[in-house]
């Protein structure tokens, strides 16, 4: 008689048979989802879309009145005062060619001066 033995690398078939009871009702949740979210993806909007006529006749508010008036150039006294700081883009550092004091500048306030040297 000859013996045939089990193979070795095979699981027992209780083992199969328990992980298939595990796995298929996995795999059918799993499909399902994904199904039922690519419905939803392609359907979905339109269904949140529309809303039937009476609810969307009531849910509209009346015109609010407006108040309009005609554009015209004028001038304005509106004065605005404020107090601040103000930081520049550049910068630019004024030496004296030689050490010293000033003691007179020699033209008149708020006079233009020229370029001129001395």
């Amino acid at each position: 008689m000859s013996e045939t033995k089990p193979n070795a690398t095979a699981p027992p078939k209780n083992v199969r048979d328990r992980k298939l009871r595990i796995a298929m009702p996995v795999m059918l949740i799993t499909i399902l989802l994904v199904v039922g979210a690519g419905i939803g993806l392609m359907y979905g909007p339109q269904l949140m879309a529309s809303e039937p006529k009476e609810q969307a006749a009531a849910s509209t508010m009346p015109p609010m009145p407006v108040e309009t008036a005609e554009v015209r150039v004028s001038d304005s006294a509106e004065i605005i005062s404020a107090v601040g700081s103000l930081h520049s883009d550049e910068s630019v550092v004024i030496a004296a060619e030689i050490a010293g004091r000033v003691t007179k500048i020699d033209f008149p306030k708020g006079r233009r001066s020229t370029a001129t040297r001395y």
